[in-house]
């Protein structure tokens, strides 16, 4: 199948964190391709306005399944909702996400166990589940949000580019075993992305990297259009390649002191604006 046969392919997909953000961009990209959408997310009040901006551009609704898929259970209670509507998921998007802050992982490590039981054994569960099913039909699409915080030792989280670690090498053992019988399974390695994210998690970005926040629907379409190709990692936006070397350069454990001391100054209130 052609790279082109393989954008235009019509299906079932479901996107996980589809309340906003990227997992909103991707629901919209996929709705404006003619894919029927399944949207889960714990925030169910901003997902149904995401439901019905989808509806309104597209005509089609997507079903929504309200799922707080760090809950103990939370994956597999989804899983056999979709299982028990008969509804065969085509492709993927695992997209939910939480951030700790450094002083929050310390003063609460019960944050840092939430976030790693969605970021791990929650999208390790989906993609087990639904990608065992696509190999059976013998076609299928996989694709996971990590981070570029993946690529280097981030000053401001203990626990997030740890976890979007395992997801880019989690995604890179399912492609090996998957591609044989038909998955496609990619990784998505965004660098700053414009969303409220950073904001809603009170992270702070130095000013090079505001000033080249990629779009989130400009994201939405490129990962999709090279996950269709076949990509194995996919790194969108020259800004995002050159953050993606610059770190992993930069923030190297031999430099982390600097880095750290330089990342906490430049937080001080009056050097830079959030």
């Amino acid at each position: 199948m052609t790279a082109a046969e393989n954008t235009s392919r019509r299906g079932c997909a479901l996107i996980t964190g589809a309340g906003g953000g990227i997992g909103a961009a991707m629901a919209g990209e996929l709705a404006l391709r003619g894919w029927r959408l399944l949207l889960t997310d714990v925030r169910e009040k901003p997902m149904a306005g995401i439901a019905d901006e989808i509806a309104a551009r597209s005509g089609a609704r997507p079903i929504l399944l309200p799922q707080d898929l760090a809950a103990p259970g939370g994956a597999a209670e989804l899983c056999g909702k979709i299982a028990a509507a008969g509804e065969p998921v085509d492709l993927l998007v695992n997209s939910a996400g939480i951030y700790a802050n450094l002083e929050e992982e310390f003063s609460n490590p019960s944050l840092a166990v939430k976030l790693l039981s969605l970021h791990v054994c929650a999208l390790t569960e989906l993609c087990l589940f639904f990608g065992s099913r696509m190999a059976e039909r013998g076609e299928g699409w996989i694709l996971n949000i990590a981070s570029i915080s993946s690529l280097f030792h981030d000053p401001s989280s203990l626990t997030y580019g740890a976890s979007k670690n395992y997801v880019r090498f989690l995604s890179e053992s399912l492609r090996l075993e998957l591609r044989r019988r038909g998955v496609t399974v990619s990784c998505l390695v965004p660098g700053g992305v414009d969303t409220p994210f950073f904001a809603n998690n009170n992270v702070f970005i130095p000013a090079m990297v505001r000033k080249t926040l990629l779009p989130p629907e400009r994201l939405a379409k490129t990962a999709l259009d090279r996950m269709f190709r076949g990509r194995r990692l996919i790194v969108p936006g020259w800004s995002g390649k050159l953050q993606a070397l610059l770190f992993a350069v930069i923030v190297r454990p031999v430099f982390y002191g600097a880095v750290k001391k330089t990342y906490n100054r430049m937080k001080q209130p009056g050097e830079e604006e959030r």
